[in-house]
C-alpha cells in the first residue's frame, strides 16, 4: 500500500537570522542585555555537570507521592534534600503544604540550620535573600483543598554538603540540583549573593532583547512547500548569528505535524 505524503497547502517558512555587527579592530564581546548570562548558557553543554533531582515520588512505585521523604533526621524532622557538594540547588517546587510547617537548610555539616523560615512564608517572600518573582506561592489548578504550589529559582550553591529538612508534613515536593566536579571552587550560600541578573531577567519579561541596530538582518521565505520536497531553509558558513524566528504555516493534519522535518546540522 502506497502511504501518503503530506501535501501543505499553504506553507509559510521564514527563518530571520540576526548577526552582530562589529567595528574593525573591536575586541570586546558583544552584550546585548544585562541578563546576558543566563541566555547564553542555555545554548552551552553543561560539561561535568550532573543535574539530578529528590523527590517525594512513592518508594514503593504506586499512587500516591505525598509524604515520601528521604529519612527521618535525628529531630524526627523529613528531610528532602541531602547531598554532598560542590553543588547548586536551582529549584525547589511543592504543594499541599501545612500552615505550620518550617523548612530548614543545613549548611556544610552545621549542627543549626543556616536558614529557617515557615515553609509558605518561604516561597511567599518572607527571607529578603529569596526575593520574589524568583520565588512564589499561587494558585495552581483546583484539586484539594489547598490547591496552591510553591516554586523557588533562587540558586543555593553548596560547598561541601546540604541537607534540607521540614518540621511537620513534607507534603509534596521536587528539588532539582547540580553536582560540579570535585575540587570546584564553590562558595555556600550567604544570602548576600547579587542576584540582580536574574532579577532584571524577570522585570523585563516581553521586551526586545536585542537592538535591530546592532545587526545585520537576513530573512528567507518560501511559500509553498510540496509533498517529498526538501527546502533548504538556511545555510551560512564563516559566521555568527541568532536564528530569531523560524515560523511554518500548515494545514493542522496529523500527517503534517507526524511526516515534515525539520534537520539543522
Amino acid at each position: 500500500m502506497r502511504t501518503a505524503r503530506p501535501y501543505l497547502p499553504v506553507a509559510l517558512i521564514s527563518c530571520c537570522l540576526t548577526v552582530p555587527v562589529m567595528c574593525a579592530g573591536q575586541t570586546e564581546e558583544f552584550r546585548a542585555h544585562p541578563a546576558y548570562g543566563l541566555l547564553e548558557r542555555l545554548l552551552e553543554p553543561p560539561g561535568q555537570i550532573l543535574v539530578q533531582q529528590f523527590s517525594s515520588h512513592n518508594k514503593e512505585g504506586l499512587n500516591g507521592d505525598e509524604n515520601w521523604p528521604l529519612y527521618l533526621d535525628e529531630h524526627g524532622d523529613d528531610v528532602i534534600f541531602d547531598a554532598s557538594g560542590p553543588g547548586c540547588v536551582k529549584s525547589i517546587w511543592g504543594t499541599n503544604y501545612d500552615a505550620e510547617s518550617v523548612v530548614k537548610f543545613y549548611f556544610d555539616g552545621e549542627a543549626e540550620p543556616r536558614i529557617t523560615a515557615n515553609y509558605i512564608d518561604f516561597f511567599r517572600g518572607s527571607l529578603p535573600a529569596f526575593p520574589p518573582p524568583l520565588v512564589s506561592y499561587e494558585r495552581q489548578g483546583n484539586w484539594g483543598t489547598k490547591p496552591f504550589a510553591g516554586n523557588s529559582f533562587v540558586p543555593i550553591p553548596f560547598e561541601k554538603s546540604l541537607k534540607i529538612a521540614v518540621t511537620g508534613n513534607s507534603r509534596f515536593f521536587h528539588v532539582i540540583w547540580e553536582r560540579y566536579p570535585n575540587g570546584a571552587e564553590v562558595t555556600s550560600f550567604t544570602g548576600g549573593e547579587d542576584r540582580s541578573k536574574l532579577l532584571s531577567s524577570f522585570d523585563r519579561f516581553g521586551e526586545d532583547l536585542f537592538i535591530e541596530n546592532d545587526f545585520d538582518l537576513v530573512r528567507k521565505e518560501t511559500e509553498i512547500v510540496e509533498p517529498g520536497q526538501e527546502v533548504a531553509l538556511f545555510d551560512a558558513e564563516e559566521t555568527s548569528g541568532i536564528i530569531r524566528k523560524i515560523v511554518l504555516e500548515g494545514d493542522g493534519s496529523p500527517e503534517f505535524f507526524q511526516e515534515s522535518w525539520i534537520r539543522m546540522r
